[in-house]
């Protein structure tokens, strides 16, 4: 059971990871999430002195839990068909989703960065976690697969995640359906199926001819 103390600590990290959800953060405030957890601003800085510090440690939670999960869903689908472990994947990419979809969106709103400026805190948690999948996905992929083939494939799929699921507000209201929808998860399974299957069979292809 968690004491006084922490229960308030997690009542305003789930506060602020609303509010971080739907503001970048440069937009958000401590005034923000005190009215959103609907306690008195005082005690956020208590707990977490500086806006920094608290996004930081929620971006680090974040990053932590989707390469964890990601690494799961790998080793899960390692024996299994290309296209029979992408769809395994994605349903358990759905569900973590489901459970948790204000982390995606933190993540879509603040990867824009613009070189000459000083980086959000803990951006180098979003640069980790990337870095982190793309060394699970080389571990699953035939050891003979060109590099190449494995950057680019893993790139393209974290772009469309961010895209479909991070912001999911926008394909939603585009193809008219609500974003929370099975059907638009649906869309969005067939979708990067249709996309990637190619690419899966493409790169065990390259991985075997490059082993003869």
């Amino acid at each position: 059971m968690l004491s006084r103390g922490q229960a308030t600590r997690e009542r305003i990290i789930e506060a602020a990871r609303t509010v971080f959800s739907r503001q970048p953060y440069h937009s958000a405030s401590i005034r923000m999430i005190a009215a959103e957890g609907e306690f008195e601003h005082g005690i956020i800085r208590y707990h977490f002195p500086s806006k920094a510090i608290l996004f930081e440690t929620i971006l680090k939670d974040i990053c932590r839990d989707i390469e964890d999960a990601s690494a799961a869903w790998l080793s899960q689908a390692a024996d299994m068909r290309a296209e029979a472990g992408l769809e395994f994947y994605l349903e358990e990419l759905f569900v973590f989703y489901d459970e948790r979809p204000e982390s995606l969106k933190i993540i879509a709103l603040n990867l824009p960065q613009d070189s000459g400026e000083e980086p959000i805190p803990g951006y180098e948690y979003i640069i980790g976690m990337l870095q982190g999948t793309l060394e699970n996905v080389k571990k699953n992929f035939p050891p003979t697969t060109p590099p190449e083939l494995t950057l680019r494939f893993q790139d393209a799929f974290n772009a469309l995640v961010m895209h479909y699921l991070g912001a999911s507000y926008c394909q939603a209201m585009v193809l008219g359906l609500p974003p929370k929808s099975s059907e638009y998860k649906d869309w969005v399974k067939k979708s990067m199926v249709m996309i990637f299957s190619p690419m899966l069979r493409s790169i065990y292809r390259a991985g075997r001819e490059a082993a003869t």
